[in-house]
């Protein structure tokens, strides 16, 4: 699961969603189209089943995996993941649509 947040004071537009090692891993979840914009404060969440992968992850070892995640926006600027520690277990999907 890979989940933003718009921190920022302005809208912004998610374009492109990938895991970053020696190979590029781009997140294609069609129940999670991009390009998607966020409001102010706005959480969306993406996924893909990590099967989809197969050997690729093997590259990636310990935390490395769960900082690999990015989010490219279409202003060009790229984000880097941040794990959390505290992700509940179950619960809704952010972002849902109604």
């Amino acid at each position: 699961m890979i989940n933003v947040v718009n921190l920022g004071p302005r809208p912004i537009t998610i374009t492109h969603v990938w895991l970053d090692g020696a190979t590029q891993l781009h997140l294609n979840n069609l129940r999670r189209p991009l390009p998607r914009r966020l409001e102010p404060d706005e959480p969306w969440e993406t996924w893909s089943p990590l099967s989809e992968f197969g050997p690729l992850l093997q590259a990636f070892q310990g935390d490395q995996l769960l900082r690999s995640a990015r989010v490219r926006l279409s202003t060009g600027r790229v984000i880097k993941a941040k794990p959390s520690r505290d992700t509940p277990a179950a619960g809704a999907v952010p972002g849902a649509e109604p």
